[in-house]
C-alpha cells in the first residue's frame, strides 16, 4: 500500500492525512482513464468501516472474491477478481478479518451475540503495468492485496441486521483441495 499505511496510522506523530488524500486521488485521477468500468465504479465507494462477509480463493483457476458489507451496512459489494496473485500477501489477515469474532456482552456479563473482530481502514487501487492491484488497511489486523487483471464489480442492498450467518466464510481452492 502506498498511501494508507500501517505504519501511518500507528505514528502517533503522523498528522499528514490530507496530503495523503490529496495524493491518492490525484493518483486515481490520472488513471481512471485506463481502469475497466467496474473498478472505476470500486474508485467511488467508501469501503472505510467495511467488513468482510466472504472470501474464495482459487488458487487453481486464479479467481478470487471477496463480499463486503459497507461501513454504514446498507449495501453488499461483491469484487470478483480475475487472473488473481497475492504474491507475498499476508493472506492470515484476510482469514481473520473474516473469522474472527469479539463477544459483546450485556450489563451483567453475558454474551449477547458476536461482532466481527476487524474493520476496512482504507482500501487502494492501483495499476501495476497491465495488472491491477486492490489492497486494503484492516484493523487491528495489519494489510493484504490481490494483484489481478480482470474485475467485476456488484452491488446488492443488504439486509437488515448486518452480516448474515454463515458457516462458511472462509475458503481456499488449492491443488490438494476439492473444486
Amino acid at each position: 500500500m502506498r498511501w494508507f499505511t500501517r505504519e501511518h496510522h500507528e505514528d502517533p506523530d503522523f498528522d499528514d492525512w490530507d496530503a495523503v488524500r490529496a495524493g491518492y486521488w490525484a493518483y486515481i485521477d490520472s488513471i481512471r482513464g485506463g481502469l475497466p468500468p467496474d473498478l472505476q465504479r470500486l474508485t467511488g465507494i467508501d469501503l472505510h468501516d467495511a467488513l468482510f462477509d466472504i472470501a474464495e480463493i482459487d488458487l487453481v483457476r486464479h479467481t478470487a472474491h471477496f463480499r463486503l458489507l459497507t461501513g454504514d451496512r446498507a449495501e453488499f459489494i461483491d469484487c470478483q477478481y480475475d487472473d488473481v496473485d497475492f504474491g507475498m500477501s499476508n493472506l492470515r489477515n484476510l482469514e481473520l478479518a473474516i473469522e474472527a469474532r469479539v463477544p459483546r456482552r450485556d450489563t451483567n456479563g453475558a454474551v449477547v451475540d458476536w461482532r466481527p473482530l476487524a474493520t476496512v481502514l482504507h482500501d487502494e487501487i492501483t495499476e501495476m503495468g497491465h495488472r491491477f492491484q486492490h489492497a486494503f488497511l484492516v484493523d487491528p489486523l495489519g494489510d493484504f492485496a490481490v494483484s489481478f487483471r480482470g474485475f467485476t464489480l456488484g452491488i446488492t442492498t443488504a439486509p437488515v441486521g448486518g452480516l448474515p450467518g454463515r458457516d462458511d466464510r472462509f475458503r481456499i481452492i488449492n491443488q490438494w483441495s476439492e473444486p
